[in-house]
């Protein structure tokens, strides 16, 4: 019997944060429910700001293309930290494409609990930015230098995702 392909989605929100606590659940899930990992988009890009959106539609680009059916998640703040609307738009963006999303945290079952769900993410994202904001105020208050040195080089290569992908 020919398994069904699955893509998995990781994604965290810096650079400094890496995917890896995620690989073992994600795996996990693929073959509990008898799913072909086909492909993997490990992301470093915040939700907040949607950085990440590129890499929802190359999904649905890559999935005619792999024959991708499921889309394995974390959990839903992987996906969206923009509230209901969001959420049930990428939610129903995947479904319009054939994909099925399974989440290894979350129940995407019921509306209810997925609601619930993108508005404590949402909540959560907000608090971060502010208690962020914060801090680089009472960094600027004490004193400090925010952001590079004058004169320097940025010798960093930068993330080109949104960029490349309107190219592809």
């Amino acid at each position: 019997m020919t398994r069904e392909k699955t893509a998995i989605f990781k994604r965290v929100s810096t650079g400094e944060q890496n995917t890896e606590n995620q690989d073992l659940q994600l795996s996990n899930l693929a073959a509990e429910l008898n799913l072909e990992i086909v492909k993997v988009y490990d992301v470093s890009a915040s939700a907040y700001k949607n950085r990440h959106h590129p890499e929802i539609n190359r999904i649905i680009r890559d999935s005619k293309r792999f024959g991708v059916k499921h889309l394995i998640i974390w959990d839903l703040s992987r996906l969206s930290r923009g509230g209901i609307e969001q959420t049930f738009s990428y939610l129903e963006k995947f479904r319009k494409n054939g994909i099925t999303v399974h989440s290894c945290n979350d129940d995407l079952s019921n509306e209810l609990i997925i609601a619930v769900n993108a508005i404590c993410n949402r909540f959560a994202s907000n608090i971060n930015s502010e208690r962020t904001k914060a801090g680089l105020e009472r960094a600027k208050r004490a004193g400090k230098t925010l952001g590079r040195p004058k004169g320097s080089t940025d010798k960093k290569q930068r993330s080109t995702i949104g960029y490349l992908n309107r190219w592809n």
